[in-house]
């Protein structure tokens, strides 16, 4: 088995021709919500995402994604499935969830959701926050961004920001 790459150049480096080689196996490439996620796309497993530090060494490969690219590299058969297509998976419950909770707006900036959105770990993962509901709100693709790998502090503060931003535009 060929050795996952340790860094963000190498990644880089062969990121054209991996997500060529998803894409024809059925895996559909999804944006990655934050600086240190490198790449997010379907598996077998879910969604596999591959992270990196500030320095940018790779530091961890989620949901099969060490498993899709294992495969590339070896010539292993290797496709999604009917996963990536099925309606009604843990996403869509727990979108489903998340609006029924808090309704359907950006927790950010408080306007209505449209089709960018994205579920942010309020407290991440990679930082010891739990994959549940009570750590999960739903945000824009742009206002995920912004908030990037801020604390949960600062991005109650940034909440607030926007907010305010909103009722400004607004008035």
């Amino acid at each position: 088995m060929n050795a996952l790459p340790a860094t963000l150049s190498k990644f880089l480096k062969d990121w054209p021709k991996f997500k060529a080689w998803l894409l024809e196996r059925g895996s559909e490439i999804r944006p990655t919500p934050n600086a240190y996620e490198v790449a997010r796309f379907t598996t077998p497993e879910g969604v596999g995402i591959v992270y990196r530090n500030g320095s940018n060494a790779l530091t961890s490969w989620v949901g099969g994604a060490d498993t899709a690219w294992a495969a590339w590299k070896d010539g292993i058969a290797w496709t999604v499935g009917d996963r990536a297509k099925r309606q009604g998976g843990k996403r869509a419950q727990r979108i489903r969830a998340l609006t029924e909770r808090d309704g359907c707006a950006c927790w950010f900036c408080g306007e209505a959701l449209g089709n960018d959105i994205t579920l942010e770990h309020l407290v991440a993962v990679a930082h010891g926050g739990p994959d549940h509901l009570s750590n999960l709100v739903l945000a824009h693709q742009a206002c995920n961004q912004r908030a990037d790998h801020l604390s949960v502090a600062e991005k109650v503060r940034l909440r607030e920001v926007m907010h305010n931003e909103q009722k400004e535009l607004a008035a």
